[in-house]
């Protein structure tokens, strides 16, 4: 497909045009902080704003992949988009899902264009459908799911990808002061099955053998108040509640305090079958509470946490869970790591430092910024 002529007249500003549809959560704070440099100038669209026909639905998605395949015959590209692709020197898909397969069988192109990989997309069909050719980079914010994707859809082999983060949607916050719980454990969310609560209750109850004193504190949104609509794993995470009772774990549902919260809490756990990269355990280690990842097991033959966090951070089952805690239990080894976890999260979750290398990932200059 065509891209526009390269621009005249480019100056220090790179145009930016970024795609997505509704979910804009972990994007626009980047974008603010791009436009904040003043190097970027950058246009938000979202699909479900084209007019008419514009943005089709995923059925529309998949016959227009099925006929680019057999006929050769591309989308038509909405007039909106056409003149975004003018403007734009990048543009940026955020998701890699079903929008960016519709960028890519589109019969006309940007200058440049990119998108975000998370970890939602990567059990999604669309990576296996998109035009990969038409990808110049990818932004991924894990490895692990970066490397699953390639294994999934092995066009991505031909396609440059380039490690980026999130910022923190509460920022890093102050330096943690040295008041807190030592027993007491923390996790945010829990309700789904994927987050898989059940390995840090048995990790909890093996605990409580050990010192009556440790709490696990479950912050987020909880299990419904009816039960009548549970399936097997609710039931079985209700049967664990009950049996530890209130005395043991405390839920707080949805708080707006939660950097409060962890920076009073002894531990953060990630007892999650996969992640991408658990972004609340990056806001608990900026928080100074040393963390207990557990090796997801989804994730572990892509590499698992360990290619996001510290190894030693990362245990493989619940009775290695149950020993990092309980050797971070001695006062002056939890407060070496409560120093270490904050150096850790100030490191890769600097702003400055992650805008900068968004920067270079975007305008292919390694020098950028």
């Amino acid at each position: 497909p065509p891209r526009p002529a390269p621009r005249e007249g480019v100056g220090v500003r790179t145009r930016l045009l970024v795609i997505a549809q509704e979910n804009w959560t972990f994007v626009r704070p980047l974008l603010d902080a791009l436009r904040a440099t003043g190097r970027f100038e950058v246009r938000e669209l979202d699909v479900d704003g084209l007019a008419g026909a514009g943005f089709p639905d995923r059925d529309r998605i998949l016959r227009g992949r099925y006929d680019l395949v057999s006929t050769g015959r591309r989308m038509p590209t909405p007039p909106e988009v056409a003149a975004a692709y003018d403007w734009a020197d990048v543009a940026l898909v955020e998701w890699s899902h079903h929008v960016l397969t519709w960028v890519t069988l589109l019969d006309r192109a940007p200058r440049r264009l990119m998108a975000r990989l998370h970890r939602f997309e990567a059990f999604t069909p669309f990576p296996l459908l998109h035009d990969h050719a038409r990808i110049d980079r990818m932004l991924y914010v894990s490895p692990p799911v970066w490397n699953l994707v390639r294994i999934a859809a092995p066009d991505f082999a031909d396609v440059d990808g380039v490690q980026v983060g999130n910022l923190l949607a509460r920022g890093l916050g102050p330096s943690p002061g040295p008041a807190r719980d030592r027993h007491l454990l923390v996790q945010l969310g829990g309700h789904r099955e994927v987050k898989d609560v059940l390995f840090s209750l048995d990790v909890l109850a093996r605990l409580r053998d050990h010192d009556p004193r440790y709490r696990l504190r479950l912050i987020g949104q909880g299990l419904p108040a009816a039960s009548g609509a549970d399936g097997s794993y609710r039931r079985r995470v209700r049967a664990r509640l009950a049996e530890l009772g209130p005395a043991a774990v405390e839920m707080l549902g949805r708080r707006d305090d939660v950097p409060a919260l962890l920076a009073d809490s002894g531990v953060i756990l990630s007892s999650s079958r996969h992640e991408g990269t658990h972004e609340s355990v990056m806001e608990g280690l900026a928080a100074g509470c040393p963390a207990v990842i557990r090796d997801w097991p989804d994730a572990a033959p892509y590499g698992g946490p360990a290619t996001l966090y510290e190894a030693d951070w990362v245990v493989a089952d619940v009775e290695d869970a149950v020993q990092r805690v309980l050797d971070l239990s001695e006062p002056e080894r939890h407060a070496e790591e409560s120093r270490r976890a904050r150096r850790f999260a100030l490191a890769h979750r600097d702003p400055d430092e992650l805008v900068a290398a968004y920067e270079r990932a975007l305008t292919g200059d390694p020098d950028a910024a």
